[in-house]
């Protein structure tokens, strides 16, 4: 908050400006604790010896002006600290003035010039005044504390050393930075070196948290982490230009062992442990969930088949979808296998996550019959290159070795689905890091497999023409597309997620389900394309067609108000009631919806009941989209979900606290160890 004063304007004169004291200048004064401010008319101080007289032109209303004019600070749970202060004070340090008057001591400041008046004044004369420690002086003159302030038209300012120019600075926020400003400033100073991007973590995005970060982008050129519990704060802070890239991935690696977990006991899962066993490896990388160790290839392919069987895990749409988080299970199999840390970790995740959101950008695989996975694989092939700090001749030949013998077919999620369909992902990190661990150990990939004449463009995307620098670029640590993806509220294939959003609104509406007359989906053309053509989609009978259906979890979330991964068991596929909505629906491409995609996921749903009553919801950002993200508490909240059938409420908080403090591990094994059931 901020008073301006006007001289001309509010008091009703013009210069020349009074300087001897025979105008009585106006102030608002705490006269009584916790009472309103009063107006009163003092003497205008006339300034002698070194003192310089501003006309306020603008003062700031700091918080703990708040607190002095309430005559304690509060301390919380009702505890106080009661403050003693002459009364009746003239508050307000923030103080920006205009020169009228000064001291015939006083030189190089002229009358009317404009500068911000520093309040924490000691006595001038002790040593720690001396030493420009003013702040710690016991005999101190802090303007609008122990002496009167801005919040009247003049103030008396001791000295002109303790007068700054404010340069282009707007009038209203100057002063302030001598308060805030420099509380922010001081602490980073004490904090420095910054040596790169989230070396610096802020906690609290308060008014001074958020001038910090200012300061420390402007200053420092460097992104901080900003920590909060409020949302909204959280939001404004990555607006001004704050990494939460660490915190991202953070949440990331907890919702991926929550829906590996959660998958634990399903059929794939449990085939690809029995595989595990005959790759049993004594200080490998961890099977989730057991005590298993087996090689980081093995890892991979375990561990990220149970992440992605529940198609739970977080999402990225453009002109491909995908599925970013399938890369975290083989990059944390490759770090654990060599003792690395969460650092290390983390940047390798978030390289992953740059190479294959920016691919999922410019060109689209099912376009030419093939699948997604294989940018998953690129991915992983770059995250797994920054975890071994390759060269750029290591970083081609690991791409390379991944891409050239491993390309996925798109026949994978066509018809009738089976367990491939949650296992190729995995498959292609295991792939990626079978690529890095042989270059580790010297081996060479194909030359150009990129733009080759039978390479990656030409065979996969119809010689769509493709800057190969976006592959080229993997090891900078300025990666922020992580932030762009999504993670998922429900346990559905993503393009549906909105839709189940609307079906939750409607059932606000109605409350018993047997009333339902019809229902009609309306969506865009490539949900229509991968979740809702196929004849299957309406009489699944697996699971993995069933969560890839449109139409099937329209119908299950409007008769159980919820969907859960127990929505895809066979007896809720055959479930009587779902299967007679499910019957009821029709589904209609809209392409007005379709010009929706893939800023946003547009579906809408319109519900009619037997008495005629009608219903329509349409939601374009599910929950969880990066345009209305999930809270970290939400993040967890799903996790706990998740995985509470088999683990206690203390082990949930262990694990989070875990994974939530990952970049600050030097050895990261204990940490994945340490989810076995």
């Amino acid at each position: 908050m901020i008073a301006n004063f006007d001289y001309k304007d509010n008091l009703g004169i013009t210069k020349p400006l009074p300087n001897t004291g025979d105008y009585r200048m106006k102030a608002y004064q705490v006269v009584e604790h916790g009472k309103p401010l009063q107006e009163n008319e003092l003497e205008t101080p006339s300034p002698t010896g070194k003192e310089v007289l501003l006309k306020t032109v603008a003062c700031g209303v700091c918080h703990s002006d708040v607190h002095i004019h309430d005559g304690y600070f509060d301390l919380g749970g009702g505890a106080q600290l009661p403050l003693s202060l002459p009364e009746p004070l003239t508050m307000g340090h923030e103080i920006f003035g205009e020169v009228v008057g000064f001291g015939d001591e006083v030189s190089g400041i002229n009358e009317g010039e404009k500068y911000v008046a520093y309040p924490w004044i000691g006595c001038g004369d002790c040593d720690l005044c001396n030493n420009d420690r003013e702040h710690f002086c016991a005999a101190n003159r802090n303007l609008g504390i122990n002496v009167g302030g801005g919040f009247g038209d003049h103030v008396l300012v001791p000295d002109s050393r303790y007068l700054f120019n404010a340069g282009d600075t707007p009038d209203y926020l100057s002063g302030s930075y001598a308060c805030r400003g420099l509380t922010a400033f001081s602490a980073l100073r004490k904090a420095e070196p910054f040596p790169h991007d989230n070396s610096l973590v802020i906690i609290s995005a308060g008014g001074l948290g958020l001038l910090a970060l200012k300061v420390a982008i402007a200053t420092y050129g460097i992104n901080p982490i900003i920590v909060d519990i409020d949302d909204e704060k959280l939001s404004i802070a990555k607006g001004l230009g704050a990494s939460e890239v660490i915190n991202s991935t953070q949440d990331r690696i907890l919702d991926s062992i929550g829906v590996a977990i959660a998958a634990f006991n399903d059929d794939a899962p449990i085939a690809v442990r029995k595989y595990a066993l005959t790759k049993q490896k004594l200080n490998g990388s961890t099977i989730w969930g057991t005590d298993i160790m087996a090689d980081s290839e093995t890892a991979a392919f375990a561990n990220g088949t149970s992440v992605r069987y529940l198609d739970y895990n977080d999402t990225y749409l453009s002109l491909e979808p995908l599925h970013p988080s399938d890369m975290i299970p083989g990059l944390v199999a490759l770090a654990e296998e060599n003792s690395l840390s969460g650092k290390e970790l983390i940047q390798a995740i978030a390289t992953g996550y740059e190479l294959a959101v920016n691919l999922c950008d410019v060109a689209s695989l099912r376009s030419y019959g093939w699948d997604h996975v294989s940018y998953t694989g690129l991915g992983a092939a770059a995250g797994a290159s920054k975890l071994f700090n390759f060269s750029d001749e290591q970083i081609r030949s690991t791409l390379a070795i991944y891409a050239v013998p491993h390309a996925s077919m798109r026949q994978t999620r066509v018809g009738e689905l089976s367990m491939w369909k949650g296992a190729a992902a995995a498959n292609a990190v295991r792939n990626a890091i079978f690529a890095a661990n042989v270059v580790k150990s010297g081996f060479s990939g194909p030359y150009d497999f990129f733009n080759g004449e039978m390479g990656f463009v030409n065979q996969l995307l119809g010689g769509k023409l493709i800057n190969p620098d976006i592959l080229l670029n993997m090891k900078s640590d300025d990666t922020k597309r992580i932030l762009d993806t999504y993670i998922k509220k429900w346990p559905v294939e993503y393009h549906a997620q909105s839709a189940i959003d609307a079906c939750i609104e409607l059932r606000k509406n109605f409350e018993d389900p047997n009333l339902i007359k019809s229902v009609v989906i309306e969506t865009f053309k490539v949900a229509y394309e991968i979740i809702a053509k196929d004849p299957e989609k309406w009489d699944p009978k697996t699971r993995e067609t069933a969560d890839h259906s449109l139409p099937y979890t329209v119908a299950a979330a409007l008769v159980d108000n919820n969907i859960t991964q127990y929505s895809f068991d066979q007896e809720k596929i055959q479930d009587k009631l779902i299967r007679k909505v499910l019957g009821l629906t029709s589904l209609n491409e809209n392409d007005e919806l379709s010009k929706g995609y893939p800023d946003g996921i547009p579906n809408r749903i319109t519900v009619t009941l037997e008495n005629g009553n009608e219903y329509v919801s349409e939601v374009k950002y599910p929950r969880g989209h990066a345009n209305n993200q999930m809270s970290r508490a939400e993040i967890k909240a799903k996790f706990s979900e998740n995985v509470k059938k088999v683990y206690s409420s203390k082990k949930i908080e262990m694990i989070s606290d875990n994974i939530f403090d990952i970049d600050n591990s030097n050895d990261i094994k204990s940490i994945f160890s340490d989810i076995k059931i």
